[in-house]
């Protein structure tokens, strides 16, 4: 059944503020006006709210995807975490509406989700039962394990698959070394039709984050992860392609101005570049080196912006623009835009953070009209609707 969601119309008190009135429809359909400061830039048109308790998915995974083509093209994917039940539940949404409806549920689930463009989804399940699953959002058949963790090892908490749907790429944690009592870690893929997983390569270090690159599926972006929250290594972030890095690649080892190595925070592949990925720094004592920087798979880097605080990145389709998350002071987060060739930059909306899934992880839609993030404050994603022709003059 399709319900109304919660959601905020925006519109502007005035032109020389950034407080916007925000007009909360109830479930009785009735409405009340409150102030709303979420909202800091004239470039969103309004903020629609996803049900409450729904968050979106990781930024290098996608969620975007519609089962109905009635339905607007910026329909997305929501997870929805049931304690009591320890299920994970996927709602479909359509932020121009408000509707949504239920897609599709999985038991012992970890929070994380990918979709390919014709509504496979991929989910690993949790220790007690680890393995990697399909969930078929269109309904054409059941949920369906593609592979169970061999005993002792784990399945990464987040898999990628491919924009068609034929493969998915994961990390095998803690595989024991023949001979011996070392752990290793393995980057893999699964063929989604056969079942057939191939071990693409192997380390002595935890693999995380792997991914598709969108523009060139042959690379898979992936980051050397580190336990327990300890300090981020230098060589935080490879590559793995079966010709050109078939042990994988360091991308970038950044260094400050007076040559001390410095500390990479997260990746996400580009959509418009073949091998190219952009990148959140983070560091200490950087010497001015934090910032957001494109990374080429041949290495080859360019500063897009400097400054710290940066946690995660995503880029648009065309890669004109991006978005970006910063950890404020007060522990909430500030989203920005960015054009992407000059590093200008504009504050679009500041919330809540607190543990996953509520990092902001910020996304824009495919048609670029809309960016999407979690506000822990709220306890649901929310869909910022952008005004394109602001947009379009920030960009020129």
């Amino acid at each position: 059944m399709i319900k109304p969601s919660s959601a905020f119309a925006l519109t502007y008190a005035a032109a020389s503020t950034v407080l916007l009135a925000a007009t909360a429809v109830r479930g009785d359909g009735s409405i009340s006006a409150t102030a709303d400061l979420r909202i800091r830039s004239p470039f969103v048109k309004r903020a629609v709210n996803t049900p409450a308790g729904s968050y979106y998915t990781y930024p290098h995974s996608n969620g975007f995807w519609r089962s109905d083509p009635t339905w607007d093209a910026s329909t997305f994917i929501v997870g929805r975490e049931t304690e009591a039940t320890n299920t994970l539940s996927l709602i479909e949404f359509d932020p121009t509406t408000g509707q949504h409806r239920a897609a599709g549920a999985l038991e012992n689930a970890n929070m994380f989700y990918s979709i390919s463009g014709n509504g496979l989804a991929v989910v690993s399940t949790k220790r007690s039962d680890n393995a990697l699953v399909l969930l078929d959002l269109t309904r054409r058949q059941p949920n369906r394990i593609l592979t169970t963790a061999p005993a002792g090892t784990q399945i990464s908490h987040g898999a990628d698959i491919r924009e068609d749907g034929t493969e998915a790429t994961y990390a095998l944690w803690n595989v024991k070394a023949e001979g011996g009592n070392q752990k290793l870690f393995q980057l893999q893929t699964i063929n989604i039709a056969t079942g057939v997983v191939t071990t693409r390569m192997e380390t002595d270090w935890i693999i995380n984050h792997a991914h598709y690159s969108p523009s060139d599926p042959k690379w898979i972006s992936f980051s050397h992860e580190v336990p327990g929250g300890g300090p981020l290594p230098d060589d935080r972030m490879w590559a793995w392609h079966e010709i050109e890095a078939p042990h994988g690649r360091r991308l970038f080892r950044p260094q400050s101005p007076i040559g001390d190595f410095i500390y990479m925070n997260h990746e996400r592949a580009l959509f418009h570049k073949p091998g190219v990925v952009s990148v959140v720094m983070t560091s200490r004592n950087s010497g001015g080196a934090d910032g957001l920087y494109e990374v080429g798979y041949d290495g080859s880097h360019r500063l897009i912006t400097g400054g710290k605080g940066f946690y995660h990145c995503n880029i648009s389709r065309d890669g004109r623009w991006m978005v970006a998350d910063i950890i404020l002071p007060d522990n909430r987060t500030e989203v920005i835009a960015l054009n992407f060739k000059t590093g200008a930059r504009e504050t679009l909306y500041v919330g809540g953070r607190a543990k996953h899934p509520w990092h902001a992880h910020p996304h824009i839609s495919p048609d670029g009209r809309w960016v999407i993030l979690n506000d822990s404050g709220i306890r649901s994603a929310v869909a910022l609707e952008i005004d394109h022709a602001r947009l379009e003059a920030f960009l020129k």
